[in-house]
């Protein structure tokens, strides 16, 4: 009987086989592992739940036509594209003259670089409206802020034909204004 006891404790002694604990330790990886592949492949993969309305499918063709500009870093100044013009316009009773300098602003550099592309045809328009002007409705006391809204609006009139969005020509001011 003695010599059973330590027969008994040479198997407990023994290191017992863990392939059992390995196998299922991998097991339930490899669960986690596909169940996870599942749910991102659920998300990527999902159809939108809702189809996009004729209003929303039109707003994308129309931003479609414009070329896109990635945003300026943080901290950089607006641009500006400088202008100027000396034109006759209508005077009561005698030619007068009209000098106007103005800039163009928008936050992003690459816009005013682009509108350069443009410069002709902005220059054509701005003195058309300048030469229409008379000399009374310069000097009415409303009269520089409402060329300096027609100025504005003759730029995002023209620049879609040349892929620019019209709302990033954000301002124009005028920075001289002389009649004679």
């Amino acid at each position: 009987m003695a010599d059973k006891k330590p027969a008994e404790d040479e198997d407990l002694a023994k290191p017992k086989s863990k392939k059992g604990l390995i196998i299922a330790l991998v097991a339930v990886v490899g669960l986690l592992v596909t169940a996870l592949i599942v749910v991102v492949l659920f998300f990527v993969l999902k159809a939108p739940s809702e189809p996009l309305t004729a209003e929303e499918i039109a707003h994308q063709e129309f931003m479609a036509q414009f070329k896109t500009y990635p945003n300026p870093p943080a901290g950089t100044p607006p641009a500006f594209m400088d202008m100027k013009f000396v034109v006759n316009f209508q005077g009561e009773g005698r030619a007068r003259f009209l000098a106007v300098d103005l800039q163009f602003m928008s936050s992003n550099p690459a816009v005013v670089a682009d509108m350069e592309v443009m410069r002709p045809h902005l220059m054509n328009d701005i003195q058309n409206v300048l030469r229409r002007k008379t000399y009374t409705q310069i000097n009415d006391p409303d009269g520089v802020e409402s060329l300096r809204l027609e100025i504005l609006e003759i730029a995002r009139t023209i620049s879609p034909r040349y892929r620019i969005f019209p709302d990033l020509i954000e301002d124009v001011f005028l920075t001289r204004i002389v009649t004679q």
